[in-house]
């Protein structure tokens, strides 16, 4: 369920990378190694409020290498935490793949990008 769905673009932004990731590339097991210091371009987000479950969902379009790629996340609504980001990780191990290991730690928003999400948005 959704609800209040919230688009905006941001053309031109782009994010510094402080610390290594592997983002899922679409619905295949494919990853895409992101490095320390990259420049990732920011190109628009979209957000619904799960009110059950007191979340809100984030859906941030970015380009790396000019490949599009689409980051999920979520955060208590109200909350002051960072967004949790469901499809990126610091490590894959060679025996686990990315939806398989279940006590693998999602990354958080300030784990990877030297810019809060708030800042971003606001430009």
């Amino acid at each position: 369920m959704t609800k209040d769905l919230q688009e905006s673009s941001k053309e031109k932004a782009n994010l510094i990378v402080k610390n290594n990731f592997y983002i899922s590339i679409g619905h295949s097991d494919d990853l895409l190694f992101v490095p320390t210091g990259s420049s990732v371009g920011f190109k628009s987000y979209s957000t619904s409020s799960i009110p059950y479950y007191e979340l809100q969902t984030y859906k941030i379009h970015i380009s790396v290498d000019n490949q599009p790629i689409i980051i999920n996340g979520h955060k208590v609504i109200n909350s002051r935490q960072d967004i949790t980001l469901k499809n990126c990780v610091r490590e894959m191990s060679k025996k686990d793949r990315f939806n398989s290991s279940k006590d693998q730690k999602h990354l958080v928003w300030s784990d990877i990008f030297v810019q809060s999400f708030e800042d971003v948005i606001k430009v």
